[in-house]
């Protein structure tokens, strides 16, 4: 059961950010930045479970996903370094930020039904 509800949890995190948009130029964005998402939510949920806040395991999270970040920022050099920027820095780091939080928030509250042992 609690694979399960991380694996979902997993899915939830980098399934809309890999997701097509119309604001990107093409294929090639789409995928760079597919495996920069994917890379960061895998990276911060392996290690969600750790002590640290949950700011330093996102920014962990995407420092171990610089090569992802480089090939997605090479698809914009030079003209739109600055875009790539607000949407890593209010786009998503804020939401990995969150999706650690509530998977925190699951294995808590799975760690805490395990302890009390099943319903009466």
């Amino acid at each position: 059961m609690r694979t399960v509800v991380a694996l979902s949890l997993i899915a939830l995190a980098v399934g809309p950010a890999s997701a097509r948009s119309d604001e990107q130029p093409g294929l090639l964005a789409d995928a760079a930045l597919g495996q920069w998402a994917k890379c960061a939510a895998e990276v911060a949920f392996a290690r969600a479970d750790q002590p640290e806040p949950a700011w330093t395991i996102v920014d962990a999270a995407f420092g171990t996903c610089g090569e992802y970040e480089a090939a997605f920022r090479r698809v914009f050099e030079p003209v739109q370094s600055e875009a790539v920027d607000k949407l890593k820095s209010e786009t998503m780091v804020p939401d990995l930020l969150v999706r650690v939080m509530v998977f925190r928030a699951v294995l808590k509250k799975l760690r805490n039904e395990a302890w009390d042992g099943p319903p009466i």
